[in-house]
């Protein structure tokens, strides 16, 4: 072979093993630098958007951070909290707020939204724990050619300091997105400090008021009327009530209430009422509450001081002002439309309902009766359907079990919630299994061999007509039946 041609067939080759590596070691390279790219546009994106605090509600009046805030003992403020898209089109938002010690130094008047939150058509989460000092809300909107720019009030709280003290609010988290990113956004996360200093609203010296005292708190129509001997010198009280458990304290609509607003109580947490000097010597506050539940309540006058102690009122609650009614439907095999039997001769029937509460133990007593009656209103509709009191059921969940003469027991399907204030329920329509003649709930060859017997002395004499009816008349028209019949 040719030297030559040797030496230029193993330079080609060479060759093309360089360029090889040589774009190989570009590939990294070239994601790298897209990368990076992308990462440049993010920041720039989120630079474009910014969270701010501000005093009042017009995020568009302030165009800096509000970071150093000074308070009066006594004085109400409102502040909230601002998105600035930035030209973004925003698409959701999860913010995370520590509020620090603030829920221990001031009476939190309403906190709530912000009306710009409510152009985000799907609501994810909304916490708020007074214990930890955290609250987190998010938003999103699933409407994807809706454009929802520009400066957005996002939540707003209003205040009223009660104590000397400093702390900060500050957002810790904070997820903002955008329909043309598809990463979040990176967005600065602010604080706001503040210093509860006593103003002029309650002199230092002051001394505190005395506690009230006589608390008695009574029900009328699922209401309770709480009342109380007047302090010398309130012009108003904080009245709190606590719901057991105290599991969760969600901000919207919660807070302290001016008279005049809801008077409703929390089912779970805490919530704060005014309550205004009523005149004389005693002051009364009614508020609804739902039935059995139990309150702990407890009664501040005000204007407040450090010193001011509480009347602690104990705890109460309001009995239910009726029983549960459970309203049943049942499908009973070989009782209905043609070619069933659409006259039953047992109209209105027994029923059993045996209870079981969330632990799976039956209630005692265990089993309620009731009856239900067969509608031949028209063809389509022929079932049986009545009420069943439940006696005084308090609020969880339920599973049940019914059973009728010559029927299996069997569930009902799912698992009933029982509300407070909240008496009459629709139980799920149940279709009942026929052939249980011993009434044993199980259909066996004993069930087989009483029908035989009842049967066969229908043609060959000894047919004990009223038992036979009672068990094995199973589709209740009088009449012992078998395939011929």
């Amino acid at each position: 072979m040719n030297p030559i041609k040797n030496i230029i067939s193993a330079n080609k080759k060479l060759a093309a093993i360089i360029a090889l590596l040589v774009i190989a070691a570009a590939i990294p390279l070239t994601v790298f630098i897209a990368q990076k790219q992308q990462d440049i546009r993010q920041r720039a994106a989120g630079e474009q958007t910014s969270l701010y605090f501000i005093p009042g509600t017009d995020c568009n009046a302030l165009t800096t951070q509000t970071t150093q805030v000074s308070l009066n003992i006594g004085q109400q403020y409102t502040y909230s909290l601002c998105l600035d898209a930035g030209g973004n089109n925003i698409s959701a938002f999860d913010v995370t707020m520590s509020f620090g010690n603030a829920f221990s130094l001031a009476t939190i008047n309403s906190m709530s939204e912000g009306q710009d939150a409510a152009r985000f058509n799907s609501e994810f989460l909304k916490t708020l724990d007074p214990q930890t000092g955290i609250g987190r809300f998010a938003n999103g909107n699933t409407n994807t050619s809706q454009v929802i720019q520009g400066k957005l009030q996002l939540g707003q709280a209003t205040f009223t300091p009660t104590q000397v003290g400093s702390g900060t609010v500050a957002v810790s988290d904070a997820s903002i997105s955008s329909i043309t990113s598809e990463t979040a956004l990176t967005v600065a996360k602010p604080t706001i400090s503040y210093e509860i200093v006593q103003g002029r609203a309650i002199s230092p010296t002051s001394p505190p008021l005395p506690a009230p005292t006589n608390l008695n708190a009574s029900c009328v129509n699922n209401k309770a009327v709480l009342t109380w001997n007047s302090s010398s010198g309130a012009t108003a009280y904080s009245l709190r009530l606590n719901a057991e458990p105290t599991t969760q304290w969600e901000p919207i609509n919660l807070g302290v209430y001016s008279p005049g607003s809801p008077h409703t109580a929390p089912t779970t947490g805490s919530r704060d009422f005014v309550a205004a000097v009523t005149g004389g010597n005693s002051t009364s506050y009614e508020v609804n509450v739902p039935a059995r539940l139990v309150y702990e309540w407890s009664v501040q006058p005000q204007p407040s001081s450090i010193n001011n102690p509480r009347g602690l009122g104990g705890t109460f609650s309001c009995p239910p002002t009726g029983n549960t009614q459970f309203n049943f439907t049942f499908d009973l095999p070989g009782i209905g439309a043609d070619p069933e039997n659409n006259n039953p001769k047992t109209n209105p029937r027994t029923i059993e309902v045996e209870i079981f509460g969330s632990d799976n133990e039956p209630l005692d007593p265990p089993i309620k009766t009731g009856t239900v009656s067969f509608r031949n209103a028209n063809a389509t509709n022929l079932f049986f359907r009545g009420t069943v009191d439940m006696g005084t059921l308090a609020p969880g969940y339920y599973t049940m079990k019914v059973k009728t003469a010559r029927y299996l027991k069997k569930p009902i399907p799912g698992i009933t919630t029982i509300k407070p204030g909240i008496t009459t329920y629709v139980i799920p329509a149940t279709t009942l299994t026929v052939g249980n003649a011993n009434n044993d709930s199980k259909i066996d060859i004993l069930d087989y061999t009483k029908w035989l017997d009842c049967y066969h002395g229908k043609y060959h004499g000894g047919l004990d007509e009223a038992s036979c009816l009672k068990d094995v008349d199973f589709n209740d028209d009088g009449i012992v039946r078998g395939d011929e019949d």
